[in-house]
């Protein structure tokens, strides 16, 4: 690590600040963004190598009890960092995938499983929106790490949680590089569809209506089946997160999901257009 002496103790001074504004304030980003947002300077690859170094010498120095306070601490702030909008983007995901990479060593499945599988969800989201390293390798342990958390989170222990890891795993077999396209589609089709057993519209109307778009997305560029019916069903799953997402509501997935569905019958229009 590059690093002087000196920025060395600059970084764990900050990371210490942030574990400490943390825990007092149980995860609340209303205290810890404001401390991000002054010391972006500290959100960097050095920060990284602090935060990984620290960890490996804290955790072997501590009790038992107080290693799982201290995990969950570095959970959150992983949280926090992984959705600050400021700083280096590619930066806060490899903070954040540290400190979930991090925690694991002391939340193994067989000790604490739950929090192992929550940590699996969201290192899966990490390697998602990962920026470094090559796209292609990101989205395997993305999809690992959601596999893994499944092994936990079963449709009849843990519904909600299963239901929202799905739903994760659907949108990375659909942006998945490696493997056949087709294949990769209805993998995203049959997690999206799981999901939706459990987001229904009446129980969780927002995560169903982003369940149902995303849907739509794997119908619309699906390869098996037929083109038309692919298409009706993308055209479908649109207008149902429509009833949820609405101008009014939630303007911004309102604009996505109607662009979405704009494509959907341009698509449509030009099959049209071309059979005859």
């Amino acid at each position: 690590m590059n690093i002087s002496e000196e920025d060395l103790q600059a970084h764990l001074q900050f990371l210490m600040t942030v574990l400490r504004a943390t825990a007092e304030s149980r995860g609340d980003a209303r205290v810890v963004y404001p401390l991000l947002a002054n010391n972006t300077k500290y959100l960097n690859l050095n920060l990284v190598e602090v935060l990984r170094r620290w960890v490996t010498n804290r955790l072997a120095k501590v009790q038992t009890n107080d290693i799982q306070s201290i995990a969950g601490y570095i959970g959150n702030v992983s949280n926090l960092i992984q959705q600050f909008p400021l700083g280096d983007k590619a930066s806060n995901m490899e903070i954040a995938i540290a400190g979930y990479e991090a925690i694991l060593t002391v939340f193994t499945r067989d000790a604490f499983p739950q929090d192992w599988a929550h940590a699996q969800n969201n290192l899966g989201n990490a390697y998602c929106d990962r920026i470094l390293g090559e796209k292609a390798q990101n989205l395997e342990l993305a999809i690992a790490s959601y596999t893994n958390a499944l092994s936990v989170r079963t449709r009849d222990a843990f519904p909600q949680d299963w239901a929202d890891t799905q739903n994760n795993l659907g949108t990375a077999y659909c942006n998945r590089i490696l493997g056949e396209k087709a294949q990769n589609l209805e993998l995203a089709i049959a997690s999206y569809t799981a999901a939706l057993s459990v987001r229904t519209r009446d129980a969780f109307p927002q995560d169903w209506a982003t369940t149902q778009n995303n849907l739509g997305n794997a119908y619309l560029y699906r390869i098996l089946g037929e083109k038309a019916q692919n298409l009706e069903l993308a055209i479908a799953s649109y207008t149902n997160a429509l009833s949820v997402r609405t101008r009014d509501a939630f303007p911004q997935d309102w604009a996505a999901t109607q662009n979405n569905l704009g494509a959907a019958y341009l698509t449509e229009y030009w099959g049209r257009k071309h059979r005859i």
